[in-house]
């Protein structure tokens, strides 16, 4: 087992190697096939050297719009988000020379973001204000949906900004005063939502710690234990 020295060994739903380095595995896999993927843990990882090559591919041919990762997002593999990002780019490469981008848009899309999905993902704008595409959206439909949307972007991206450094500091102290392993939140709870339930942890964190030391906490929108034991609470929890 020296392929794992020094790495974050996670036990998941899947097989692979995060965005973030991490090495998943599927625990509900057979032994045989976790060493498989172990004996060859180095070419997984050469994955992690290529994925910026192709974001700023897909960022060129969508204006230079910023290719970005869901900012409360969960463990991507490597390897399926390259594929993902090959697919969009191929697909707005082929719109682009056929038809090219409307004319009102701006010049460039620099200001505004885009988070490249799993093909099942949906076509939306998160409450921080980022494009969330499926890779196997249409281009043409990724077209109109930015054109609909870009003033909405645009504000919610600037709100989510004014606002992260509160919500930034209010999570570190969430995660050390209440000795959390991991503190995430689904993309649906804004920033707003979030700083008021992390508020209301730290009121209660005499209460809460005892219950709460190590757990992987997830704000949502529902009461939940997964299957893998990270808990679930909406951001308006009731004690």
């Amino acid at each position: 087992m020296a392929a794992l020295k020094g790495r974050s060994l996670v036990f998941s739903n899947d097989t692979g190697v995060s965005m973030k380095g991490q090495v998943l595995l599927n625990s509900g896999e057979v032994r045989q096939h976790w060493l498989d993927f172990i004996k060859n843990l180095h070419k997984e990882e050469e994955v992690l050297l290529t994925v910026p090559a192709f974001e700023k591919a897909t960022s060129r041919v969508l204006k230079d719009i910023r290719v970005v990762r869901r900012k409360f997002q969960p463990k991507t593999m490597a390897k399926e988000y390259e594929k993902n990002l090959r697919r969009l780019t191929t697909s707005l490469s082929d719109y682009q020379g056929r038809r090219g981008y409307p004319k009102h848009w701006p010049e460039s899309l620099a200001n505004y973001e885009l988070v490249v999905e799993t093909e099942a993902g949906p076509l939306m704008v998160s409450p921080t204000g980022q494009f969330i595409v499926p890779a196997s959206c249409p281009s043409f439909l990724l077209v109109t949906f930015i054109s609909e949307n870009l003033d909405n972007a645009a504000k919610l991206l600037h709100h989510y900004r004014a606002h992260k450094h509160i919500e930034k500091e209010l999570h570190q102290q969430c995660v050390s005063e209440l000795q959390l392993a991991a503190l995430l939140k689904d993309d649906s709870v804004t920033p707003d939502l979030m700083t008021a339930c992390l508020r209301r942890l730290l009121d209660h964190r005499q209460h809460l710690a005892v219950h709460l030391r190590q757990a992987r906490l997830h704000i949502t929108n529902y009461y939940s234990v997964m299957s893998d034991g990270q808990m679930c609470i909406p951001w308006n929890f009731k004690l």
